[in-house]
Formats: C-alpha cells, structure tokens, sequence
C-alpha cells in the first residue's frame, strides 16, 4: 500500500529551486551594491574633511608638483643697508652703549616682524633694566657662519662703533660649518663624507612620490606622502654631518674631523674678539639652544628613527654645550648659553619657542633669547669698568 502524499513528501514544486537563486543573486548584488556606495561615501567624507584641514594640521604641503614641510610663517623681506632684517642703524649717542649681535638665521628673523626679531626684543627688555642706556644693531644673514661673521665685522664694525660685540653660535650647524662650509648638509658612512647634498627627506616631487594618482586628491596626497616618507626614512644611510657634533664616542671614525671643526671654531671666535677689542668693544659668545637638545630623549629617538646609522654609537646632545663651555673657559671669553633659560621657559608652558617644522626661533623666542642677553649684558656692568666682563661662563 502506498502511502498518500503527506505535507512533507513528495517532489518539491517545480520551479522553487530557481526562484530560491534568482533571490540569492539578486541580495548579492544589491549588498555589493551598497558595500561599493558605502566605500564612496567614505572616501568623499575623507576627502572633504582633509580638505578642511590646513596644510599645518596635515603636516605637508603640496605645491606645484612638489610635496614639501607646511609653511608655518610669512617671509618678511625687510632688510636694512647692511642687509639685515633690522631698522636703519643711527648715529650713536653720547652716553649710550651700542650692543652688535653676529649671528645667522637665527638672529636675522625673517620669520617675524623686524620689532619681534631678538635685536629689537633685546632693545627693549635693556630699555626696561636701564632706560636710555643701550642701543641694539646686528650683523646677520641666513646661512652666515662664523667666518662670514667676522668679515662682515671687518667690514662694518668702525662705521656701527659697537661697545658690545656678541657672536651667536648656533651648535647644531656652526661647529661643523667652521670646517666644512655648505657640506654640513651631507651624510656620513662610515667615517667618510659623502659630497652630496642631502636635504630633507620630507621634500619630494610627485614623480618620486609612492602610489600617487590624483594629484587633485587630498587623501591621496596623504596617502603617498606619509608612505614615500616612510620609505625615504628607511633607505636613508649615513648621519647627517651637523649632528657629529652631538657624538661622544672617541673612537669614532669621524672623531678627528669634528675634533679640527672645534678648533676651527675656536680660532674664529678668537680672532672675532681680537677684531672686536681693536673697535674697542667688549666681546660675548652666546650659544642658541638647539630645538633638538630641547627635546631631549624624545628628540634623540626621532633623529635615530630618521637616521638608523645613529644607533650604532653614543651621543649626547647636550656635550656640544659642555665642549664650548671649556672652550670659553680655556679662552677667557664670557658665556651664555641660553639652554637653561629655554629648558625653563618651556617647563611652565605658553607659546612655543621654536616653529614645528623650520626649528627657528618663533616670537615667543626670539622673546626669550633677548632676555637671556639682556641679563647678559647688564649683569656684566658697563663698559667702563676695569678688566674683563664680571659674569664669566654660564651654562648651567
């Protein structure tokens, strides 16, 4: 006997399978559909939001064709007839005691207003400890080394008739640019320099740029900048030579070439005071506080991460401040160094010392180097003093 065909025998209806694929094929598509729409619209929110956004808070700048550090500040192109970024020098009064600063970008300040550059702060915090008392003028320029320094000294010191004359040193590139000029920029390997002008690795065209295809697209150009930055880092041999002053290895294989770059150094800043004394001017070495040896520990490890040749030795990024110490010392010149008075500055917090990505002096520093020498200068008491200038070395 056969049993009757119950709710749950026999042939499925025809037809119910294909229905059951054209459904399946149809959600597949729909969902694909809508994954694609939602990826869309990710990207375009993306793009619409980092085009919000400065080239500041993206970190680089795209212009023409070129990827490039964001510009933090406009130039100011105001230069004086001894082509500096300062007033017009006037005649000196009677009674008022000129200061001369020699310096390099640092001290010229195109970043800034001419009345925000250290010259003029400086002017105006001696005006506040002895009003009427101090004039300020400056020889700089940027790229100007210690050498360049002296013979604009040479040149223009008789028609200032400076009473001051202080060389601002900036350690990070004037140690070994006392030697070796322009070359500062180049690498070293193993103990050899390479003559070849390394840059920065975060400049580069589109044509060398990872993985970049619309040039129109802001999430592209972050894209391919952040990883050709990445590879640039990576490939990157040899340490820059401004940071061998930083070394304290003695047996390292450059050792000898910082070693004469120091006594390069020390014979220029000797016969600038000679140069100073014969116009009849008291001498002053100030030393900048490199933005790197500010950072301390966290800047030595970003240095390592963009120069793995670093790692194969010891440094110390406060020795070169040690190192001109004894070399102040041992010549009897008097010192500052404006670390301490940076360091502190920066510890109870306010506006930034330095621009993020130039490293020069922002406002607020070029504020506080001018403080630092106006302590300098009035704590070492007025050029009418017997004998030589009463504050010494100071680099706490």
């Amino acid at each position: 006997m056969t049993d009757a065909p119950g709710p749950f025998k026999g042939p499925p209806p025809t037809g119910a399978g294909n229905g059951r694929g054209k459904g399946s094929s149809g959600n597949f598509v729909a969902r694909g559909f809508l994954l694609v729409l939602g990826l869309v619209c990710a990207v375009a929110l993306c793009e619409i939001i980092l085009r919000l956004l400065s080239p500041l808070q993206l970190g680089f700048d795209f212009v023409d064709g070129q990827f490039q550090p964001p510009r933090e500040f406009g130039v100011y192109w105001e230069l004086n007839t001894f082509e500096t970024h300062d007033i017009e020098p006037t005649v000196k009064e009677r009674g008022v005691e000129r200061i001369l600063l020699l310096g390099d970008s640092f001290v010229q300040g195109l970043s800034v207003p001419v009345e925000e550059t250290v010259t003029r702060r400086l002017a105006h915090h001696l005006s506040e400890k002895r009003p009427g008392s101090f004039d300020t003028v400056a020889l700089a320029g940027s790229g100007a080394s210690p050498e360049d320094e002296l013979r604009e000294l040479k040149e223009s010191g008789e028609a200032l008739e400076p009473d001051w004359v202080i060389s601002v040193i900036y350690l990070g590139n004037d140690v070994m640019q006392s030697m070796l000029g322009p070359a500062r920029y180049a690498l070293v390997s193993s103990g050899d320099v390479l003559p070849v002008f390394h840059g920065s690795a975060a400049v580069f065209s589109a044509a060398d740029a990872r993985h970049f295809f619309f040039e129109d697209s802001r999430l592209n150009q972050l894209i391919s900048q952040r990883l050709t930055l990445a590879a640039r880092k990576r490939q990157t041999q040899g340490i820059p030579l401004a940071f061998l002053v930083y070394s304290t290895n003695p047996s390292a294989p450059w050792r000898r070439a910082t070693d004469r770059a120091w006594a390069e150094l020390e014979r220029l800043l000797r016969e600038t005071r000679a140069e100073a004394e014969s116009l009849g001017a008291r001498y002053a070495v100030v030393s900048i506080a490199s933005p790197y040896t500010l950072g301390g520990a966290d800047a030595l490890a970003l240095m390592m991460e963009s120069y793995p040749d670093m790692r194969r030795t010891d440094w110390n990024l406060e020795y070169p401040e040690a190192r001109l110490a004894d070399l102040c010392r041992e010549n009897g010149f008097s010192c500052r160094s404006l670390l301490p008075g940076f360091r502190a500055a920066a510890a109870r917090g306010g506006a930034p010392l330095h621009w993020k990505f130039d490293r020069h002096w922002s406002p607020a520093g070029h504020d506080r180097a001018a403080q630092e020498m106006a302590a300098l200068v009035v704590e070492s008491g007025s050029k009418g003093k017997e004998g030589s200038p009463a504050l010494g070395v100071e680099f706490r």
